[in-house]
C-alpha cells in the first residue's frame, strides 16, 4: 500500500451506490479517484467521465495491475465472493457496500481468509450513520437502566426483482437488505444476544418472521419483519423514563416524561445519500490511524450471524 499523502481509490462497480459514493469521497481532500472497473466498458466510461477518472475498465485483471490504497466494491451480492476472493491478494484497503456474502457461508469465508491479514477491510452499514441514528446513540450511551428495543422490517422480493436481482439473491434477501434493521439492534443494544425465541409465520407466500432476542447485558429486542406484506421500517426503544422512535429511520422523535422532541435537521443526510458522509468521515479516519467508529469486516459479521440465527433457526 502507498505511504503517500494521497489515497488513491478504484471503484469496482458503476452502478447508482457506486456514485453516490463517489460523491462523498471527492469531498475529502487526498482522495484521487484513480480508476473504475465496470462489467462493460461504455458503463465504466460514463462513470469516469462523470467523476473525471482517468482510467476505466471492463476486465478486472487489468484494473488491479493499478495500485489502489482503498478499493469501493458495489457490485450484486451473487458476484461478491468471487470478486472478493481475487481482490484480497491485493495490498488495497477494502470497503464493501453489504451484503458481506450472498449468505452466511460466503461472509464466514471471507472471514477466515482475512483474519490474518494486516489491511483494512470495511462493510457499508450506512444506517448506524444517519444523523437520526448517531443522535439515539448519543442519547441512550449512558442508560443505566436496562433497554427494550422493537425492530419492524418489511421486504418486497417483488421490487427485488424489479430491480434485477435474480433467484439466488432473492434466496438470501435477509442478507442483503434485512441485515440493515438487524445490525441496528447490535448497534443500539449492550451485551452480546443470547438466547433467540423465533417463529415463521406462513401464509402463501407472504410471512411473518418474529424473534425475541435476550441480550447478555439483559437488554432485549423484539424482531418483527413482514415479506410481501405492507409495513414500513421502524425501530423503537424504550427506557424507564424515555421512549425513542425512528420512523422512518431517518427522523428520531423522543418523548420524555410526557414531552416531544422531533429530531429532523441533519445537514449531511440531505446533501448525500443518508448516512454515507458520516460513514467515510469514520473510513477517513481508519485510514489514518485516528480513532474511529468504521465498521470493519469482523464487526460486520456479528449481524451477519444473527441473521443466520433468526432466519434459519425460525419455524
Amino acid at each position: 500500500m502507498s505511504n503517500l499523502k494521497t489515497f488513491h481509490v478504484g471503484f469496482i462497480g458503476s452502478g447508482k451506490t457506486a456514485s453516490e459514493h463517489a460523491k462523498v469521497i471527492k469531498k475529502f481532500k487526498k482522495y484521487y479517484l484513480k480508476s473504475v472497473f465496470s462489467k462493460t466498458k461504455k458503463n465504466a466510461k460514463k462513470f469516469a467521465k462523470v467523476f473525471k477518472i482517468q482510467n476505466y475498465y471492463d476486465d478486472i485483471n487489468l484494473f488491479l495491475k493499478k495500485k489502489y490504497d482503498l478499493l469501493i466494491i458495489c457490485l450484486p451480492p451473487d458476484k461478491l465472493f468471487n470478486v472478493l476472493i481475487k481482490i484480497m491478494k491485493t495490498d488495497s484497503n477494502i470497503f464493501i457496500e453489504k451484503p458481506l456474502g450472498l449468505n452466511f457461508s460466503e461472509a464466514n469465508k471471507i472471514c477466515k481468509i482475512y483474519k490474518n491479514k494486516k489491511l483494512k477491510f470495511f462493510v457499508g452499514y450506512n444506517r448506524r450513520f444517519l444523523g437520526s441514528v448517531l443522535k439515539l446513540k448519543e442519547k441512550i450511551f449512558k442508560s443505566k437502566n436496562k433497554l427494550f428495543l422493537y425492530v419492524q422490517d418489511q421486504q418486497d422480493t417483488n421490487i427485488a426483482k424489479k430491480y434485477g436481482h435474480n433467484n439466488k439473491v432473492i434466496k438470501y434477501w435477509m442478507y442483503a437488505n434485512s441485515i440493515h434493521t438487524i445490525d441496528l439492534m447490535s448497534f443500539f443494544l449492550r451485551g452480546n444476544p443470547i438466547k433467540f425465541e423465533n417463529k415463521n409465520i406462513l401464509k402463501n407466500k407472504k410471512k411473518v418472521i418474529t424473534s425475541k432476542i435476550l441480550f447478555s447485558s439483559g437488554d432485549q429486542a423484539r424482531y418483527v419483519s413482514y415479506w410481501n406484506i405492507p409495513a414500513n421500517w421502524k425501530i423503537n426503544i424504550s427506557s424507564q423514563n424515555s421512549f425513542f422512535q425512528l420512523n422512518p429511520l431517518e427522523k428520531l422523535e423522543i418523548n420524555k416524561n410526557g414531552k416531544n422532541k422531533l429530531f429532523t435537521n441533519f445537514v449531511y443526510d440531505r446533501r448525500f445519500k443518508p448516512g454515507f458522509y458520516r460513514q467515510f468521515e469514520e473510513i477517513d479516519k481508519a485510514l489514518k490511524n485516528k480513532k474511529n467508529c468504521a465498521v470493519t469486516l469482523f464487526d460486520a459479521i456479528k449481524s451477519v450471524q444473527v441473521t443466520k440465527k433468526i432466519y434459519e433457526k425460525s419455524k
